[in-house]
């Protein structure tokens, strides 16, 4: 059952499974293919696009990590909305809510990382030693790992892609505060306030810093139904029109975004180009995705195991059957790569 506060918001637990699906779909490609050199070591060659293209393609569907996190501010926001739609909150709710949030986290996250833990002690692919050869020591890294938060303190994690766990504790930790502060300085000064954090506070967890903005995004756009007005806008009253002026500049648009991510040496706007680029991308969803019947059926589906999907994937294509995930003549994705 969706809450009455969802409905309201016009974007619904479908809407985000939806974009979910895409955001999950975007990591596997963004894995597979980002680095060049992996790409080349097991002889795949683009069919439709040239081997830059592909590479660049891969690298820009690493905003896949703006998404997870947008829809986690944004749905985060939602939930405590359904508390109080004025954002004010007593202590004990804010402790009551920080502890259901860390075990939903945890709930699933726990059961894959004993499975994996005990897949990867049977197979010679995986180091079972990482965690170091001194007992006390490993049993430690363990433990810290187990929790989400090796990435975090620096420890070692089995499986590198596992960073983001640390980063999805911290945003549950910090959540409050940041809704605070929002509802203390308002919109403008809140989203200002998430550019210059990251540039004049040295705080040394890069992906709080790197996502920090998008974080904001999805605390203002959950409270504003900025995502539902999106939505609703028209550029033409004919709708068939609308829709295809729209679709002209997304694509369009889209381009550009490929091309500034890929090419622009402005660091400096790093994270607002992840909060923009990422806003840009769930509108196109929404207008373009979301009413195609069966395919916006696959991915809500795709979506809703998007967190298993995620914290098994490089077992499976990374780590163990590497081999056979490239290693077929016709890919899954043979529309456009084959392997020579």
């Amino acid at each position: 059952m969706e809450s009455a506060e969802m409905k309201r918001s016009g974007f619904t637990k479908k809407d985000t499974a939806l974009v979910k699906g895409v955001a999950i779909i975007m990591m596997m490609f963004h894995h597979s293919f980002w680095d060049k050199d992996i790409v080349k070591a097991f002889h795949v060659t683009p069919q439709i696009l040239s081997f830059g293209q592909l590479i660049t393609l891969g690298k820009f569907c690493k905003l896949c990590v703006a998404l997870f996190v947008f829809l986690s501010a944004y749905g985060m926001t939602i939930s405590l909305k359904r508390i109080n739609p004025e954002l004010r909150f007593t202590r004990e709710q804010i402790t009551g809510y920080l502890k259901r949030r860390y075990f939903n986290l945890m709930k699933g996250w726990l059961f894959v990382f004993a499975f994996c833990e005990i897949y990867a002690w049977f197979y010679e692919q995986l180091q079972t030693d990482r965690y170091g050869d001194h007992l006390v020591q490993s049993i430690v890294y363990f433990i810290i790992d187990g929790l989400g938060l090796a990435d975090l303190f620096g420890t070692p994690l089995l499986v590198r892609t596992w960073w983001y766990m640390s980063l999805a504790t911290v945003i549950i930790a910090i959540f409050p505060l940041l809704v605070m502060l929002y509802r203390k300085v308002g919109t403008i000064g809140f989203l200002i306030f998430a550019v210059v954090f990251p540039r004049v506070i040295d705080i040394q967890y890069e992906p709080l810093m790197t996502w920090f903005l998008v974080i904001a995004m999805g605390i203002v756009f959950a409270d504003k139904n900025l995502l539902a007005r999106m939505r609703e806008f028209h550029i033409v009253k004919n709708r068939y029109f609308d829709k295809l002026i729209k679709l002209v500049v997304c694509v369009y648009g889209l381009y550009v975004c490929i091309h500034v991510r890929e090419y622009s040496d402005v660091d400096f706007f790093y994270e607002l180009r992840h909060g923009l680029m990422c806003i840009y991308l769930i509108y196109m969803i929404n207008e373009f995705i979301s009413p195609i019947k069966y395919l916006n059926s696959f991915l809500r589906f795709v979506g809703k195991y998007s967190m298993d999907m995620f914290l098994i994937h490089t077992f499976i294509r990374g780590i163990f059957y590497q081999d056979f995930i490239y290693g077929f003549k016709y890919h899954v994705d043979k529309i456009y790569t084959h392997k020579t």
